[in-house]
């Protein structure tokens, strides 16, 4: 009977943490470890050419083509991939709403980690945010966008037709958003089938594809 209950408890430990584990793990490593490849620290000397009244899509992709040329100015021992892009995205939106006088945008756009799905499912991160109707659209920054400082040169190829607004992948879990805060676990993380077990299944049976999008991305 001792033995039984040991078994027990070893199983139940083994539950809880399979579940509990994939909270703490994408916690620590989103707030601690997170990809920062892109140096933006030359947007404040970039001259940028602000339209009138602006809205939040607009500058969203002005923030990714500022991104997409620092990126191609950056000399680093790793390519950057689509958490660098995102995370690099917010930064100079942020800085851009700041600029122009326009900080209240600022609340209406996070920072979205989790796994998507084109063919198969794959970790991706990506911006979430709330259009003047209120409703959650995505933005994916990792899609190119011509490297215009132009925001009405740039209407023609970044916009709600886009691919940056209307990504090939469909959201299957949100793991954790923040927007430059503490990057917070989602509850759908929690509740992922088959806990920690269950992403590890995804992202080792999509090695492939990652390593296709990653070398067809920094080509």
């Amino acid at each position: 009977m001792g033995k039984l209950k040991r078994y027990l408890k070893f199983i139940l430990s083994g539950i809880v943490l399979n579940y509990v584990t994939p909270s703490l793990s994408f916690f620590i490593s989103q707030n601690f470890f997170a990809k920062d490849n892109i140096n933006i620290t030359s947007v404040k000397n970039s001259k940028f050419n602000f339209k009138k009244n602006m809205n939040i899509e607009d500058y969203l992709c002005l923030a990714s083509a500022y991104t997409h040329i620092a990126s191609k100015k950056n000399k680093t021992l790793r390519k950057s991939n689509c958490e660098d892009y995102a995370r690099a995205t917010l930064k100079v939106f942020n800085y851009l709403t700041e600029k122009n006088n326009k900080p209240e945008l600022q609340s209406r756009v996070k920072l979205i980690s989790g796994l998507v799905k084109i063919d198969s499912m794959f970790g991706h991160e990506w911006i979430e945010f709330q259009d003047r109707h209120g409703v959650n659209r995505v933005f994916d920054p990792y899609y190119d966008t011509p490297p215009y400082l132009d925001a009405n040169k740039l209407k023609g190829y970044c916009n709600l037709n886009s691919h940056n607004f209307n990504p090939l992948w469909k959201i299957e879990y949100k793991f954790t958003s923040s927007n430059e805060g503490i990057a917070l676990p989602s509850s759908q993380l929690l509740t992922y089938p088959y806990g920690l077990a269950g992403i590890l299944y995804v992202l080792i049976s999509n090695a492939d594809d990652y390593i296709e999008i990653y070398f067809s991305k920094n080509r």
